[in-house]
């Protein structure tokens, strides 16, 4: 038997409410709190999967 590394990437969506000045300042906002792992993800919000294998 052979062995494989399968790379598997989630693509997921969710909708949060931040409060900022501007358009701008709420996306850098939400990215500072996704970066802090603010956001937790649940299975339902997942749209996506990809399975590839690696070299």
């Amino acid at each position: 038997m052979k062995e494989f590394y399968v790379e598997i990437t989630e693509i997921f969506q969710k909708t949060v409410k931040v409060e900022a000045e501007d358009g701008d300042n709420a996306l850098l906002r939400a990215r500072e709190r996704y970066d802090r792992g603010e956001y937790s993800v649940k299975p339902s919000e997942i749209v996506a999967a990809e399975f590839d294998i690696k070299p």
